[in-house]
Parts: C-alpha cells; structure tokens; sequence
C-alpha cells in the first residue's frame, strides 16, 4: 500500500488567469485549515486572490514550497483528481500546457511552480 500523506492545496489567482496550486504537507485538517486561514490574512496585502483550498489525504508528493514573494522556476501544468467525497488527491498528471491539460483532462487544470516527486 502506498503511504499517503495530509496535504494543503491551495489555489490562488485572478479571474480568467489559470488556478495557481501550491502544496504543502500537513499533519492533520485542523493544521490544514488553520494554515489556510493565516494565508488568506495575507493575501490582500500580498496582492494575491484566494480561489479555493483542499485538505487531503494523498499518496503523491511535491517538491518544498517556497514562500517566495514572485514565483521562480519552470511551471508545471497538471491535471487534479480528487475522491468523489473530496477527501483524496488520487492523481496528479503532468502536461506540456495548459492548453494540453485543458484539451484532455475535464477535471481542475492548474499550473505550479512545484513538481511531483518519486
């Protein structure tokens, strides 16, 4: 069985732009949505726009999530599926785009400045 782990998913970003996902590994919901609450203080002063957040359980991991003030590094596109009851991330699939992602995927494309580790 794989080991699977609490994760905060949070999606950012303004209206017609993609959902900007970021993944940082918790140890319970209560933490989770503890963190979320403390980010979403900061997001108006930060000029961010809060979209939406899951606390889930998941067998997939990501790289460390930098609070960087701007964003560096290569983007990843990717494709998220959740547990019908929304308790899951059961998959993370990569694409070359968002295009790509949108094209073949009906679920949430979003783009991340973190990759999915082995």
């Amino acid at each position: 069985m794989l080991n699977t782990m609490m994760l905060m998913i949070m999606l950012t970003g303004g209206e017609g732009a993609p959902a900007d996902a970021s993944f940082l590994e918790v140890d319970t919901v209560a933490e989770c949505e503890e963190r979320v609450a403390r980010a979403r203080a900061v997001f108006p002063a930060a000029g961010l726009v809060y979209r939406s957040h899951h606390c889930v359980k998941s067998p997939i991991a990501f790289e460390p999530f930098l609070h960087n003030d701007t964003p560096t590094g290569p983007k990843y596109f990717m494709a998220l599926t959740f547990s019908k009851d929304g308790s899951q991330l059961k998959a993370a699939q990569k694409f070359a785009s968002m295009k790509a992602c949108e094209k073949s995927h009906k679920g949430a494309c979003v783009v991340s400045y973190q990759d999915i580790t082995e």
